[in-house]
């Protein structure tokens, strides 16, 4: 099981090929063994019943299953939609088949180990040594990713993990150190993301925050996030071509209603999403309805903005569930993100702070992505999350 469970961590770090099969492998393997133990009249586990977030999975997962009753979209996308919003039950699915915290240990090594290869193919490709399994086309810096977006979040979380993990034995102190600071770094110097740059100064906020002195901390996380935007915008070329142009674009937007830039076309998209809300507040207009609601919104031109098929997505999370599940949906969605905190804390202190990293992740990124329901870094997010809450549980239950 631990070799099975060794491939799934470390997809998460491969393309997208190898994320999907793991991803199915899990369903099978996972979903087959949990269904076969309750059809032969088990309880779920004790480990597993107990988290508040694997409720909050259920839910969700519940909740778009309904929504394919009332939704507006041809029923062969509703059933698409409904199958990358279930990608949440990988959650649960790790969850239930780490059976002891020396496995959960073990699989973490192999996914830091899978994000460590990354971030050296990206530090090569810095070094204009570019590895032969990298695609040409890709955006700078980036490897397996879809965007330099996703891989900024993925350095992020890495980075996030490295350091508050470091005294957890998994890897040497040092190593812990030094992984976070170039997942970070990466994420900053080489990698154009402007939600990276946020990510980046989170991560180190909340790293400042518990490494001082109660009195210092609040202050601390206020100012040191904005001494190192201030200093990265003055220093960094990369950083302060970033933050104009998205200041740019989004002046451009108010003035000139501007949609054919990137903060441009998120603005419209958000704006006709509250459209959307407030048409059907409670019951949403159900599961993969998002871009016929808003192009019904967007009037002649729609395609033209949104595309001819009904795969576009509001690159805002919160969004894209209000929008299809209603007021509900988003209730769902936030419980969510709240219980995997609630379930957070009852685990060590460092599992508890990477775990709440991560969410802090999740949180940032959500507002200017669809985050959990993209393919590839939405399965890494949740295998990330799977992992953190089988090690957190498992470990608590050893230590106890």
């Amino acid at each position: 099981m631990t070799g099975f469970l060794g491939f799934v961590a470390l997809a998460a770090s491969l393309p997208m090929a190898w994320m999907s099969l793991a991803k199915v492998a899990l369903f099978l393997a996972g979903g087959g063994r949990l269904t076969l133990s309750l059809v032969r009249g088990h309880s779920i586990p004790h480990h597993l019943g107990h988290l508040w977030s694997a409720r909050f999975v259920i839910l969700s997962v519940l909740l778009f299953a309904l929504g394919l009753l009332w939704t507006s979209a041809p029923m062969d996308f509703a059933l698409t939609a409904f199958v990358k919003h279930a990608k949440l039950l990988m959650i649960v699915l790790i969850c239930y088949m780490v059976s002891n915290a020396s496995m959960a240990g073990t699989l973490i090594k192999v996914w830091m180990a899978g994000q460590t290869f990354v971030l050296l193919c990206s530090l090569s490709m810095a070094l204009g040594l570019t590895p032969p399994w990298v695609q040409l086309g890709h955006s700078e810096y980036v490897v397996f990713a879809e965007s330099y977006i996703d891989q900024s979040l993925m350095f992020a979380v890495a980075g996030a993990l490295a350091w508050h993990l470091k005294d957890e034995r998994l890897w040497p102190r040092w190593v812990g150190v030094l992984l976070a600071v170039l997942f970070l770094g990466d994420a900053v110097v080489l990698l154009p993301g402007r939600t990276g740059y946020l990510l980046v100064f989170a991560m180190i906020a909340m790293a400042a925050y518990w490494a001082l002195p109660r009195k210092i901390r609040l202050f601390t996380a206020i100012v040191l996030p904005v001494v190192l935007g201030v200093f990265l915008y003055g220093t960094s070329g990369k950083v302060q071509n970033g933050v104009d142009r998205a200041l740019a674009e989004t002046l451009n937007y108010g003035a000139k209603h501007d949609i054919a830039s990137s903060s441009g076309w998120r603005l419209n998209a958000w704006h006709r999403s509250l459209q959307g809300i407030a048409a059907s507040p409670i019951q949403g207009h159900g599961t993969g309805s998002w871009t016929l609601t808003v192009k019904s919104f967007e009037g002649s031109n729609a395609n033209q903005v949104f595309g001819s098929g009904n795969s576009s997505n509001p690159h805002q999370e919160y969004l894209l569930w209000a929008v299809e599940l209603g007021m509900p949906g988003l209730a769902c969605l936030l419980g969510l993100l709240g219980a995997l905190v609630w379930d957070a804390r009852r685990f060590l202190e460092p599992s508890t702070r990477a775990m709440q990293s991560v969410v802090v992740c999740i949180v940032i990124t959500g507002l200017f992505n669809s985050v959990l329901y993209d393919d590839l870094i939405g399965d890494f997010l949740c295998i990330s999350l799977g992992l953190l809450l089988a090690y957190g549980n498992t470990k608590n239950h050893h230590e106890h």
